[in-house]
């Protein structure tokens, strides 16, 4: 039984020194890292679309199925369609659906 417990206590003492020793281990050198600017392409493609009939605003899917969103012109407001996944594959913001 003494040696039961004296496995136990020498568990508890590997554990503690452990997480002490990962916890304020050095770490070595911080490098500070530049921030990262957009380079002049993705500048010129900010995704700015005008707003005509079927132009493809965006798609997304879902559990449900695939969806893109279409600008239309007669109710003046983005609709939804669900379409299937090939269809969606070949799609592009920008494209006229």
């Amino acid at each position: 039984m003494k040696m039961f417990k004296l496995w136990g206590y020498s568990i508890a003492i590997f554990m503690a020194i452990l997480l002490l020793w990962v916890n304020f281990a050095p770490k070595g050198k911080v490098e500070e890292v530049k921030t990262i600017e957009k380079s002049q392409q993705v500048k010129n493609d900010d995704l700015k679309v005008e707003l005509k009939d079927g132009i493809v605003l965006g798609k997304y899917y879902t559990d449900k199925g695939y969806y893109i969103i279409v600008w239309d012109e007669d109710y003046n407001k983005p609709i939804e369609f669900d379409v299937d996944f090939g269809e969606w594959s070949k799609i592009h913001f920008g494209d006229t659906y």
